[in-house]
């Protein structure tokens, strides 16, 4: 049976994703061994949803249509910049996103909706972001953590408008997103 890879997210406008290219630069004069999200593949993820065999498809998007088609539309706030595991151990370097009560409860809906079809709930909190970069060189961590203390950037919200089932094919130059359903969100702000 044929799988792909998949994921549910929000995508972002492009005056932020400028903006933390913006960041990326900025971290990047300041240290080596970090591979960058291209900023057209920026975007927050709401579920992982992995290797999903391809008759599940067009179910996946009949849910996500019923759990979130009704929904208004939010704005999300950029909060700062973070890594995990820690900012002393950085491997992904990413832009945090207030937890807007609105955007907590879509991700909760979606975990709960994609339930019985097979996908178990996420175990970790979910903890809303931007991923812009992977750390791949370990002498960059120490550098990469006086770059934080210096970041100064000029980040505002973005208003979520839909909601992106996407396919990820994982190539030598990076991923590349194909969307397999766009659900509109209502009362646009």
């Amino acid at each position: 049976m044929e799988r792909s890879r998949t994921f549910i997210a929000l995508e972002i406008k492009e005056d932020l994703k400028k903006r933390l290219a913006a960041v990326q630069q900025k971290i990047g004069t300041q240290t080596g061994g970090i591979k960058w999200v291209k900023p057209d593949n920026m975007h927050l993820t709401l579920k992982f949803l992995g290797l999903t065999p391809e008759d599940k498809i067009g179910e996946i998007s009949d849910i996500l249509e019923n759990t979130a088609g009704g929904l208004n539309s939010f704005a999300v706030s950029v909060s700062g910049f973070g890594a995990f595991p820690s900012r002393n151990n950085p491997k992904v370097i990413w832009a945090g996103l207030k937890a807007d009560e609105a955007l907590i409860k879509l991700q909760k809906k979606i975990e709960i909706s994609l339930e019985p079809l097979g996908f178990s709930r996420e175990k970790r909190p979910f903890s809303p972001h931007l991923t812009i970069g992977r750390v791949r060189d370990g002498s960059a961590k120490k550098k990469l953590k006086d770059a934080f203390e210096n970041i100064q950037a000029d980040l505002d919200s973005f208003e979520v408008k839909k909601i992106t089932f996407y396919k990820s094919d994982l190539m030598p130059e990076g991923p590349v997103y194909t969307v397999l359903k766009s659900i509109q969100l209502s009362n646009s702000i």
